[in-house]
């Protein structure tokens, strides 16, 4: 029979692995997040970019 001191240790890397896959599913999302407002950023850039030599600066 095991000792409750490793079914504590269990226990917790357990719940330690839990947690790293919730940070690691947010943290997924704000990098999601992060390159779309990278992409809306470039695609005004670059439209703001072929606007002015569509006016000739």
């Amino acid at each position: 029979m095991l000792s409750d001191d490793f079914y504590k240790f269990l226990f917790k890397a357990e719940d330690s692995l839990f947690q790293l896959k919730k940070s690691n599913q947010s943290l997924q999302k704000q990098v999601e997040n992060l390159a779309e407002r990278l992409d809306t950023l470039e695609n005004e850039k670059t439209s703001s970019i072929l606007n002015k030599f569509k006016r000739g600066f």
